[in-house]
Parts: structure tokens; sequence; C-alpha cells
């Protein structure tokens, strides 16, 4: 089963910056796309550190498989953090009372009892039962780590593209009378 939850990341750049861009990818297609790789990296990076650090911890919420990486797309750059754990989304947006556990999902919270609660393995089945009955019942409050990371460190990150936007306006003044890259 694959499971998709995505947030939404936009930046405003300011107009210099997006003028910069636009131009540099006119007129030095090699750079531009080389400077935003290198802050896309950049960012990636930083949000993929801070993510972990706000995961919750235990043996199915680990942080070793969060990871990230950076794309070069026809329309541009893209960068991703994410992880292929089936509870991200759980965790990032919590779930509603009424719905049961699967049997799967009871067969990891027996082993999430075992392994966090130090439950006995003949009583975990039991234990798992009682806990899925209490997320139907009451739900799964949302951690947000993923939102909450983006939110803090926007700024941050807007600040790593204006600056590579700088970075190639500057290329761009230097090789007025020069060849191009």
């Amino acid at each position: 089963m694959s499971v998709v939850s995505a947030i939404d990341a936009r930046l405003a750049l300011s107009a210099h910056s997006l003028a910069a861009l636009t131009r540099g990818f006119k007129e030095a297609p090699v750079v531009a796309e080389r400077e935003l790789t290198a802050a896309a990296t950049e960012a990636t990076m930083l949000l993929e550190r801070e993510v972990k650090e706000a995961w919750p911890t235990g043996i199915f919420h680990s942080r070793q498989q969060i990871s990230s990486d950076v794309f070069s797309t026809p329309t541009g750059v893209l960068g991703v953090v994410g992880t292929p754990s089936a509870y991200a989304p759980v965790i990032e947006h919590g779930r509603k009372p009424g719905k049961g556990v699967s049997r799967e999902g009871r067969e990891a919270l027996a082993m999430w009892a075992i392994g966090i609660l130090g439950v006995a393995p003949k009583d975990a089945p039991g234990v798992a039962f009682l806990i899925s009955r209490k997320i139907k019942a009451k739900g799964i409050a949302a951690k947000h780590p993923f939102q909450n990371v983006y939110q803090k460190h926007e700024p941050y990150v807007l600040r790593m593209f204006e600056d590579a936007c700088g970075r190639v306006a500057a290329h761009l003044a230097g090789s007025a009378g020069g060849a191009p890259a």
C-alpha cells in the first residue's frame, strides 16, 4: 500500500529575485539550475534534520526512515523531505475516532507494546487490542512534525533561495560583457 501525504510549501520570492531567476534561465540556464539545486539541497537537508528531531520516538516511528532528495525538472527544481512509513500520515494529521485498527495495525501495536512498554510477548496481543479500542474511541492527536518544522524554518529556506537568486544575478552582471554560461 502506498501512502501519500504532502505539505504544500510554496515560497514567495521577491520581484528582484524572480526577475534574476527568469533572466538566469534564459541567459545562463546551467548557472540558474545549479544555484537552485544547491539552495534546494541545503534547504531539504536542514528540514530533514529538523523533522528527525521533531519526530516521535519508538520502534515504528523510526527517524532513520526520514530522508530528503532534490530533483531537477523541466519546470524547475523540486526538494522533497519525507518518509515511506505508513504511520506518517497518522503522525502528521492524526486519526479521527470511530475507525477500527486493522489486523496489521494490531500486530504492529503488539510489537510496539513489547519493545516500548516492555510487555511480555504472550500478553502483547491483549494489550494491542486494548490500545486499538482506545484509538477507535478517542482517535490519535496530530503531531504535525513536517508542517511545524517547515513553518518554523520557512524564513531560513526563503533566504537560501533569495541568496541563490542573488548569485544568479551576480553571475549575469559579471558575464554581461563576457561569454554566457
